[in-house]
């Protein structure tokens, strides 16, 4: 019979869970004491699982006659996080509609102090690196700066509660927050290690603002001899963990379930024709500069439509890689398609600034 874990027990079965993924998040809402625990035995369990308000963390015997009764516990579109990939198969004989999404974990084992430290001294003179204090927790919330942020102070008891258990580093123009960096110290305790979080405003993207932080909080973390995490679903964050000094990328995938499921088909068939359109553009583009360069000697007007386009094929191969991404799942998420939405967004601005380079290009001719 399954019995819930009373709350003064919950960590007692803390240790159940050290070979999960993303375990700093479970550690955090452990300390925080939100978090719901089932099992079948109190002294010996063969199935426990954790549900905080976002993700299900179960573990023990996959082949427990009484899996069912714990697995329609899980709400539609939680994401479950599972100790093996024995349990993949439990889960899609549980759900009709079941899919997952790849996430990589790093190692922090190579980070190196010196190497962080190189990336310290790069920001422009009109910016400036601040710690995260009250007032700017205040400031995130009366401006609404950074939807998950904005739930994660209210979720932790409000700006004064942030920033005790938290560690945390912003880049400010003027008195403009452009980018934050944070990890909340409640894991600490139960696994030596927080997990970093980064977002920058979509207007000062590509700019290094994330690679100084994050260097920050590194620096920070090795000083005081915690483990900085990197886990991460983004082809951007897998990037950036390469270039701070993270090794070891290990994927695995987190899964989830869905009443009904979206056509994926008919979401490749939005999404790849006009992708490929604009790939089409940037080849051809790279073709007729590098043309234009044979002719003459090489100046700054040829150097700069190169770049645009380069930086123009670098967007276009991220927004390639997160869509490939989402779409070899199973099924799509309700929280994806908003995002499909901005993606061809995207792609239909990449192809409008194409446009315009293509005239440049053809008036140096």
């Amino acid at each position: 019979m399954i019995q819930q874990i009373p709350q003064e027990k919950l960590m007692d079965y803390w240790t159940y869970y050290t070979k999960h993924k993303l375990k700093n998040m479970l550690a955090l809402f452990l300390t925080r004491k939100k978090v719901k625990g089932f099992l079948d035995d109190m002294e010996n369990p063969k199935i426990i699982m954790f549900l905080i308000d976002w993700a299900c963390y179960i573990t023990g015997n996959s082949k427990a006659d009484n899996i069912s009764d714990f697995l329609v516990k899980i709400p539609e579109k939680m994401i479950i996080f599972v100790p093996n990939d024995e349990w993949e198969i439990v889960l899609k004989n549980q759900w009709k509609n079941f899919g997952y999404s790849q996430r990589t974990e790093f190692s922090a084992e190579s980070l190196s102090l010196t190497h962080i430290r190189k990336f310290l001294n790069s920001l422009p003179e009109k910016f400036q690196v601040k710690k995260v204090d009250i007032e700017t927790a205040k400031q995130i919330l009366a401006q609404n700066l950074f939807n998950h942020w904005v739930r994660e102070i209210n979720s932790s008891g409000g700006p004064e509660k942030f920033v005790q258990e938290g560690i945390g580093y912003c880049i400010k123009e003027g008195a403009k927050i452009v980018c934050l960096v944070s990890g909340a110290k409640g894991s600490i305790p139960l696994t030596n290690s927080l997990e970093l979080d980064i977002s920058t405003l979509p207007e000062y993207r590509g700019r290094g603002f994330a690679t100084i932080l994050s260097a920050k909080l590194i620096e920070h973390c090795l000083e005081k001899d915690f483990e900085p995490h990197w886990d991460t679903g983004n082809p951007s964050s897998f990037k950036l963990a390469k270039k701070l000094g993270y090794s070891n990328p290990e994927p695995y995938k987190c899964y989830y379930w869905r009443k009904e499921s979206w056509n994926i088909l008919e979401l490749k068939s939005t999404f790849d024709p006009q992708f490929k359109n604009g790939l089409e553009n940037i080849n051809r583009l790279k073709t007729e500069i590098d043309i234009l360069k044979e002719r003459r000697q090489v100046d700054d007007v040829s150097n700069s439509l190169l770049s645009s386009v380069t930086k123009a094929q670098g967007i276009f191969e991220e927004i390639f890689l997160t869509i490939n991404r989402l779409l070899e799942t199973e099924i799509v998420k309700d929280s994806d398609i908003p995002q499909f939405k901005e993606y061809v967004k995207s792609i239909l601005r990449q192809l409008d600034t194409l446009e315009c380079l293509k005239t440049k290009v053809l008036k140096m001719k």
